[in-house]
């Protein structure tokens, strides 16, 4: 009987992706890979999502790549099919969670090692718990994270991201919130509460104009980081300019000119004089 890897939710406006493998610490098979792959796929297309959340059953986010599907022999054949499975069907998940539309937070605790690492800090954003340790194992193992490090680098940056993946040294969720790959560190038992939190708020204001993030903003906040300096600033703000002009944003602005939008609705409340 095939193992229910992945448990699909949907709750106000979030779909929640959970991790079911916890006897082992949601370790990354091809079954799990394929699997998080056409979830984050259907609930992007779903109209009633505004925003998806990912977390793992039982004590660990992740613990990276499921060896069993990649303890091959060294020929030539097996190393085809050990570049398929260790890195093309693992990486594919990560595009799909940028070019996905809407905004992905993960919830993280325990182990996030490996390919867990970029699986977490590719979410756009990362809520971790405080007992949440960050590894690139390989060097403990006689070989080298190159994969999650190369990843990883694009969020910590270069210099903390060798010394952790040459020395295989743990990272703690206080200092990988320090280094910026991860938005907050919260208690263990706030965990699930305060991401799922996050996830609602983010979809819901979504929801309210679904074109402005899931059809523009987020594959622009993308695409313009990936430019220089000049055509990113000039990209941003001509594609802001189609936002702006749908009918919900419209309504926004006239509210704003007109004075309706209360403190409260600004999230300014308590903020500002009058």
């Amino acid at each position: 009987m095939n193992e229910q890897v992945v448990i699909v939710e949907k709750k106000n406006g979030v779909g929640i992706i959970i991790l079911n493998r916890p006897e082992k610490a949601n370790a990354l098979n091809a079954q799990l890979k394929k699997a998080i792959v056409k979830e984050l796929g259907e609930l992007g297309e779903d109209t009633e999502i505004g925003s998806i959340l990912i977390k793992g059953a039982g004590k660990h986010f992740c613990s990276g790549q499921d060896f069993n599907d990649v303890l091959l022999g060294t020929d030539q054949k097996d190393l085809k099919v050990c570049r398929e499975t260790f890195g093309r069907m693992v990486t594919a998940i990560f595009e799909q969670i940028i070019n996905i539309g809407i905004p992905v937070i993960a919830a993280v605790r325990g182990m996030v090692t490996g390919e867990g690492l970029p699986l977490a800090v590719t979410c756009d954003l990362v809520v971790a718990s405080e007992n949440t340790v960050f590894q690139f194992p390989g060097t403990n193992l006689a070989g080298c994270s190159i994969g999650p490090g190369v990843v990883a680098a694009r969020y910590m940056g270069i210099k903390k991201t060798l010394e952790y993946l040459f020395t295989g040294e743990p990272l703690l969720a206080t200092e990988a919130e320090r280094f910026g790959m991860i938005n907050r560190v919260v208690p263990d038992d706030k965990l699930e509460e305060e991401a799922f939190a996050l996830a609602e708020k983010i979809a819901s204001k979504v929801l309210r104009n679904p074109f402005s993030v899931k059809d523009l903003g987020k594959d622009v906040f993308y695409r313009a980081l990936d430019m220089d300096r000049k055509m990113a600033f000039q990209y941003a703000h001509l594609e802001l300019a189609q936002c702006f002009i749908t009918p919900p944003a419209i309504d926004g602005a006239k509210l704003f000119l007109e004075g309706k939008l209360t403190k409260e609705d600004l999230q300014l409340e308590g903020l500002l004089d009058d």
